[in-house]
């Protein structure tokens, strides 16, 4: 019962931070070599009669030093969990540099797909982790 209250709890907290086009970067992982940012942004591409949301991605080096920086995606979707993406996203990041997808550049790995806008989906993104985060080989989260 606590775990199912504690789902719904982290569901809503993130529809209503996701769930709204901002253009303010929010932190979702940071320590002393990384900062991994997400925002929402409403896409719209009328000459492919497109209109998506996605969840952007910007990654910043936060070193002095060369980073590699490798992840795989958890998503889910109307509240189901979908098969985890471990092909694996791998970047490599300058000393201070920071890269990020927008509209126009959706670059593998720095996007999620949220929902269709136009004409109205029935898929909506519900969640998101990030596994197996490693930065220079070393492990940082599951």
């Amino acid at each position: 019962m606590l775990k199912s209250f504690l789902v719904a709890v982290i569901l809503i907290a993130f529809q209503s931070v996701y769930g709204q086009s901002t253009e303010d970067w929010i932190t979702h992982f940071t320590n002393d070599d990384i900062r991994i940012s997400v925002r929402r942004s409403d896409c719209h591409y009328p000459e492919k009669g497109v209109h998506n949301a996605y969840l952007l991605f910007r990654l910043e080096n936060l070193t002095d030093s060369h980073l590699s920086v490798a992840y795989d995606l958890q998503r889910a979707y109307n509240g189901k969990a979908s098969n985890p993406d471990t092909n694996g996203f791998s970047f490599e990041l300058e000393p201070g540099e920071e890269i990020a997808s927008d509209c126009d550049h959706l670059k593998d790995g720095l996007h999620l797909f949220i929902k269709m806008l136009e004409p109205k989906g029935k898929s909506i993104l519900s969640g998101f982790e990030l596994i197996d985060l490693t930065i220079n080989g070393k492990n940082i989260a599951r």
